[in-house]
């Protein structure tokens, strides 16, 4: 399965009354929602699915992924929001296809240490925006490179 694991665009943080799940995409963000989908296409990733938590800022940052492409099924999982490590392999364990390319939208420090997980690294920070793109086998063990991609450091290539 090909497994795209994306940190959703930069949020507000301007209104002090909205609670973290109401929060919105900054303008930030909102500029950064076409390089996502610019760096998707030359990635050739035409997705079968996307996962997002249903906090505002993931919505926002999936409904604009699954704009640019047809016929992609879009699921929002409450589960998502603010999910575990751990929580987040078991939900990707369950909704493995093989054949499928998924995308997977969610926060920090879930979407990262997913990230370190699945491709048997550390990394310094993902930070909004930031995506990594990978095939992983049934046990969701990596079988190709890991290819991450951030808006302001472009794409790195790891093994």
């Amino acid at each position: 399965m090909r497994l795209i694991v994306l940190r959703h665009a930069k949020s507000s943080w301007n209104d002090a009354t909205l609670a973290d799940w109401h929060r919105p995409l900054s303008p930030r963000g909102v500029r950064t929602l076409p390089k996502i989908t610019d760096q998707l296409t030359r990635w050739r990733v035409v997705p079968d699915r996307i996962l997002s938590s249903d906090a505002v800022r993931t919505r926002l940052t999936t409904c604009a992924i699954s704009d640019a492409f047809e016929d992609v099924e879009v699921s929002f999982k409450p589960s998502l929001y603010l999910a575990s490590e751990a929580q987040i392999l078991a939900m990707m364990a369950r909704k493995f296809c093989a054949g499928q390319t998924q995308i997977w939208v969610g926060h920090n420090p879930g979407m990262h240490r997913v990230v370190e997980h699945l491709g048997g690294i550390e990394l310094e920070k993902f930070t909004t925006g930031s995506m990594a793109m990978m095939k992983v086998n049934g046990d969701l063990e990596l079988t190709s490179e890991l290819r991450l991609w951030s808006p302001k450091g472009g794409e790195q290539r790891l093994g």
